[in-house]
């Protein structure tokens, strides 16, 4: 897979988390597809990521998410990303950010590896800031930017 096609496939997954479609998100997986949180949570299958993805999404309002390809190797990519939104049960604003590996088999997402953390806003350190301020989202890639959670500047160089 070339990184223009991978960038493209990570670009259209923003865009359809975006949309908050579940439906929609859920024909990007493969029937059998797996999402995995650390070495704790195992989803399989289009039944348990739609239960997931259902309870996601009530527990969030405004979100804001962003990814950008890291590496492609074939079918599998590394895709750093970063999510903002408010909690609905607690009304805090609240930020994560991981890495996640992806396998693709068809087209479809197959595995979905996921390392990340999220905490509230105010406990954030003075890096990181939310989308729509000041401080852009910095990429550490030479040559890559991110001036503000999904705009991205110089998109298909390869990783």
């Amino acid at each position: 897979m070339t990184p223009e096609l991978a960038s493209g496939i990570v670009d259209g997954v923003v865009l359809t988390f975006a949309s908050g479609r579940i439906d929609l998100i859920l024909q990007g997986f493969t029937e059998d597809a797996e999402i995995r949180f650390g070495s704790t949570t195992v989803l399989r299958g289009r039944n348990q990521i739609k239960e997931f993805l259902e309870d996601r999404f009530a527990e969030r309002a405004d979100q804001r998410l962003d990814k950008r390809l890291r590496a492609v190797d074939g079918d599998a990519l590394a895709v750093d990303w970063r999510d903002r939104w408010t909690d609905t049960t607690t009304d805090k604003p609240m930020h994560s950010e991981g890495t996640e590996f992806w396998t693709l088999r068809d087209g479809l997402l197959s595995t979905w590896e996921i390392a990340s953390t999220s905490t509230a806003e105010t406990d954030l350190d003075a890096s990181t800031t939310a989308a729509g301020s000041s401080q852009p989202y910095r990429s550490n890639i030479p040559g890559e930017q991110h001036d503000h959670i999904g705009s991205r500047r110089d998109q298909h160089r390869q990783p």
